[in-house]
């Protein structure tokens, strides 16, 4: 389970990508891991959310 959390993490982190939007439907528990694993490209994607990238 661990090593599996792991690879995950590599994933996410270390795929080049710049924003991960997340939805309602992706459970408060993943959206705390995803915050906590990669807060610097991880949000929360709700209806009428509006962001601005410069």
């Amino acid at each position: 389970m661990i090593q599996s959390t792991k690879n995950r993490k590599r994933y996410i982190c270390c795929s080049n990508r710049s924003r991960l939007g997340l939805s309602h439907r992706t459970g408060e528990k993943a959206v705390n891991i995803f915050e906590q694993m990669a807060p610097n490209i991880s949000f929360v994607n709700s209806t009428g959310t509006v962001l601005e990238f410069k």
